[in-house]
C-alpha cells in the first residue's frame, strides 16, 4: 500500500510538472502499479482474452480479479487465468496514461513482478506450461480493442504470435520458474536494457499493454504482483 501511494504521488507530480514544462525534452514518467493491497481494486487496469473462437467461449475458463497470493507467498496480486483450448490463447491487460507530451516518441521499458507456478523445464500438451507461455508488454496510441472477425476473437494491435513479438509488443520472457510445478514463486521480467519506441497521440495519451501469449494447451493461472513502466521523451513527431 505504501509503495503504491508513494508512486501514485510521484505520478501526479510528474503529470503536473509536464503541464507546466516549457519543453518536453526533459520529460520522464515512472509509473508503479503495486497490487499488494486488496483495497485498491484493479488500479484502472482492464483485462481481456483473445485468440479463440466464439464456439470456445464457455471452454476458456477466463477469469481475473484481485486475490491473495497462493502459499507460500504473502500479499495479493491481480490474478488472471484461462484454459488454452484454442492453442493460441492471449490474455491482456490495458491501462491508459494521460498528460504526456502530445504527438511525441518515447523510449518505454517495463519491470514486472509475477507469481508463477510453472517450471521452465516442465512438459505439457502442445508445449511447456512454463517455457511456452510468454509475457509481453508494449504501448499504443489508441485503445487496444478485442475484435471479432468471422467468429474469431482477435486484438486490434500487432502483438506478434507466442514466442515472437510484434510492432506494438515485445517479449519479456517466459513465465517459467526454477522451482517445482504447482509451487508459486515470484519472478521478474523486464526490458530495461532494451527499451521499445512508442508514440503518444495528439491528446498526449498512451495505452500500455501487458499480456501472456500461450502455446501450452492447458490451464494457466498467474498473479501480477507489481507493474512498473518508464517513459523517456525522445522527440516530437508529426502524426
Amino acid at each position: 500500500m505504501q509503495r503504491y501511494l508513494i508512486a501514485f504521488g510521484l505520478f501526479i507530480l510528474v503529470l503536473a510538472s509536464c503541464e507546466r514544462a516549457v519543453s518536453p525534452s526533459t520529460f520522464e514518467l515512472n509509473v508503479d502499479f503495486d497490487f499488494e493491497s486488496e483495497n485498491l481494486g484493479l488500479l484502472d487496469w482492464e483485462v481481456f482474452m483473445t485468440d479463440y473462437s466464439m464456439e470456445q467461449e464457455e471452454l476458456m475458463e477466463f477469469d481475473f480479479g484481485r486475490e491473495a497470493l497462493p502459499a507460500p507467498l504473502s500479499g495479493s496480486g491481480l490474478m488472471v487465468t484461462g484454459h488454452n483450448r484454442s492453442d493460441d490463447m492471449f490474455i491482456y491487460m490495458r491501462r491508459l496514461l494521460t498528460g504526456l507530451p502530445s504527438s511525441a516518441e518515447f523510449d518505454l521499458s517495463f519491470d514486472i513482478d509475477l507469481a508463477s507456478a510453472y517450471p521452465e523445464n516442465s512438459v505439457g500438451i502442445g508445449g511447456s506450461p512454463g517455457a511456452s507461455v510468454y509475457l509481453k508488454a508494449g504501448a499504443v496510441a489508441q485503445a487496444p480493442l478485442k475484435l471479432q472477425d468471422n467468429g474469431f476473437f482477435t486484438i486490434s494491435i500487432d502483438k506478434g504470435n507466442q514466442s515472437q513479438g510484434g510492432q506494438d509488443m515485445v517479449v519479456l520472457g517466459s513465465i517459467g520458474t526454477q522451482g517445482q510445478l504447482g509451487v508459486y514463486e515470484r519472478i521478474n521480467r523486464n526490458n530495461s536494457n532494451a527499451p521499445m519506441r512508442v508514440r503518444s497521440n495528439a491528446n498526449g495519451e498512451i495505452w500500455i499493454v501487458v499480456g501472456i501469449d500461450s502455446g501450452f494447451e492447458g490451464l494457466t493461472r498467474l498473479y501480477y504482483d507489481r507493474i512498473r513502466a518508464r517513459l523517456r521523451f525522445v522527440r516530437n513527431i508529426s502524426l
